[in-house]
């Protein structure tokens, strides 16, 4: 978990009651939206009638504010596994750019013995395959 100024801390997990409470609440307002009349109003105390005034008053706001939130909550997820995918896509990227350099170096007894000599020219590193044609890593352009 990463630290921001003073104690702040971040991508901190939600807690169990903030969880419950979201997914309690999207299963009631859409019982409440789909099947209205198997819901017992009378017996959810001051909710029930808060809940059959609204329905009678503002049902196209509250259908319009029911898929806006879940919008909200899809947009959020795929943000997220989105930021996902860039960390592995990032992270394969840096396994195969560092298998082609060692792959390019030979251990042998030779290299280990040439390489305590200071010549630089002996065994450069191929740059990374860059992932714009024309580019690469050394963010210079390619002179072709």
């Amino acid at each position: 978990m990463g630290k921001a100024r003073g104690d702040e801390a971040y991508f901190q997990r939600s807690s169990l009651f903030c969880v419950t409470v979201i997914i309690l609440s999207f299963g009631y307002y859409t019982w409440v939206l789909f099947w209205p009349e198997s819901v017992p109003y009378q017996s959810l105390g001051p909710l029930g009638p808060f809940t059959q005034y609204l329905l009678k008053h503002y049902h196209t706001l509250m259908h319009g504010c029911y898929w806006l939130a879940w919008m909200i909550h899809v947009g959020e997820s795929l943000y997220a596994i989105g930021t996902v995918l860039m960390f592995l896509k990032s992270f394969i990227y840096g396994l195969t750019c560092c298998s082609v350099s060692f792959s390019s170096v030979q251990f042998s007894r030779s290299v280990v013995s040439d390489s305590l000599r200071p010549d630089e020219s002996q065994h450069a590193r191929p740059p990374c395959p860059s992932p714009s044609p024309g580019v690469h890593s050394d963010s210079r352009p390619s002179s072709q």
